[in-house]
């Protein structure tokens, strides 16, 4: 398997590389793991997760969320719902 992140001879790349090895490790050992059917063991994460600040912001604006799984994959149907839901908001100015 191979899981390309970015290019070496890419200078943004390679400062993201140095700056995030650790949250880039735990990000494809999560997309990895299910691959090859192994278990989840508890992942020590020192901050908070990247989708944390967006999810508050979304629940100040008003908009109902009813799940916390941040890392689960998204359907195309789950994601044309979203898209349907967002433009909707976006059309009604609310």
């Amino acid at each position: 398997m191979i899981v390309e992140m970015g290019f070496h001879t890419n200078p943004v790349d390679c400062d993201f590389f140095k700056n995030n090895h650790r949250k880039l490790a735990t990000v494809q050992a999560r997309a990895i793991s299910p691959h090859y059917g192994l278990k989840k063991k508890a992942i020590r994460e020192t901050e908070e997760h990247w989708v944390k600040v967006h999810y508050n912001n979304l629940i100040k604006k008003g908009i109902e969320i009813q799940e916390k799984r941040f890392d689960d994959k998204m359907s195309r149907g789950e994601a044309f719902a979203l898209l349907n839901k967002l433009t909707d908001k976006i059309e009604t100015g609310g």
